[in-house]
């Protein structure tokens, strides 16, 4: 007796079955007999054929089945690290062998290095576990040429909630934070906390901010290093102070529009402080006659008078003394450079 494979199951095919569905179906009455199904142990019956849907549900089944087994195998090739070091990736364990060697590492320059490649590696946990390592040393590590990079880096990867620990070391009373705000490094530390601080420590950054103007927010906007905390200030602090640096300026407007930090701060400033403020501040900047232009061709001038033509109180009027003075500015490197900005250069280029 003839046997084909039909669906993965050894059927056995009745030969007159075979004829007569090889024959034209003259006659659509005519019912197909319907192959038998044999299993393993030789046994078949009429109930179980080839096309039964419980022969379909225990194929689906058991491809079900090597489809679960692939996937909990993947997922075991990934496992997260446990207690017993089974499955730990090789993040988890040049954790646990570094952190015996933190925080003293992290003021070396290749271990710093490396703990900072680390970070962006490892697990939360092992972060969290990094961090940790670092109370009682925030101060001094904020203004170390490699430590602070691991503390910006801990704020960037884990958030506040997670550091709280150093935005309190950093309130210590013993701490001089408006020093730290005009340090090379300290001052980067603080600009990160302000940029990635979260309402829960809202109340905690204010103070740090109020700690680092120390009054008078003058100082800070035209300092080399300060100036950065005060653009971090404008960007992601309260309406309070940027009010204070707002009034800080218009007090030295003429100088600020000028210097090579402050007029980045009064750059921004526009962009970012309330009606009020802003109206008062480019009041002050514009009350001289042919500041305007005197602005444009100045080398940091220039960025505040950009500034100036993103505001639709002001744009107009700032357009339209650059127009009147169009050849004394084409004459000027940064007046020309602006004017091609704007569309109303021809591509000359003097000197100044």
């Amino acid at each position: 007796m003839p046997f084909v494979i039909k669906n993965t199951f050894i059927c056995e095919v009745n030969a007159t079955a075979a004829g007569e569905e090889a024959s034209s179906p003259s006659n659509p009455r005519r019912q197909r007999r319907r192959a038998r199904t044999h299993h393993a142990d030789g046994s078949g019956s009429g109930s179980n054929s080839c096309s039964d849907h419980s022969g379909e549900e225990e194929l689906h089944g058991g491809e079900a089945a090597r489809e679960q087994e692939s996937s909990e195998n993947s997922e075991a090739s990934h496992a997260v690290p446990t207690s017993s070091g089974r499955g730990r990736s090789i993040s988890s364990l040049r954790v646990a062998q570094l952190l015996p060697e933190l925080p003293k590492l992290a003021f070396e320059e290749e271990g710093a290095k490396e703990l900072a490649e680390l970070v962006e590696t490892a697990s939360r946990e092992d972060v969290v576990s990094l961090a940790q390592t670092f109370r009682g040393c925030v101060q001094e590590a904020s203004r170390h040429p490699f430590a602070h990079l691991l503390i910006e880096s801990f704020v960037h990867n884990l958030g506040t909630d997670d550091c709280q620990f150093i935005v309190d070391e950093l309130l210590l009373p013993n701490h001089d934070i408006a020093a730290m705000a005009m340090d090379n490094f300290g001052s980067s530390v603080l600009a990160t906390l302000l940029i990635f601080a979260n309402a829960e420590v809202s109340s905690s950054m204010a103070e740090i901010v109020d700690r680092a103007f120390d009054g008078d927010a003058t100082k800070l906007t035209h300092h080399k290093h300060g100036h950065k905390v005060a653009q971090a200030v404008l960007e992601h602090g309260s309406s309070q102070h940027l009010h204070m640096i707002a009034v800080a300026l218009v007090k030295e407007a003429a100088r600020a529009t000028r210097h090579r930090f402050a007029a980045q701060v009064v750059a921004e400033a526009l962009l970012q402080c309330n009606n009020e403020d802003v109206l008062l501040l480019a009041s002050a900047i514009l009350s001289k006659p042919g500041a305007v232009v005197s602005l444009a061709c100045h080398c940091f001038g220039v960025h505040v008078v950009r500034s100036l033509l993103r505001i639709p109180q002001f744009a107009p009027t700032v357009l339209e003394d650059m127009k009147n003075s169009q050849k004394k500015l084409q004459k000027d490197k940064f007046g020309a450079e602006l004017l091609l900005e704007l569309g109303l250069g021809s591509g000359a280029n003097g000197g100044a």
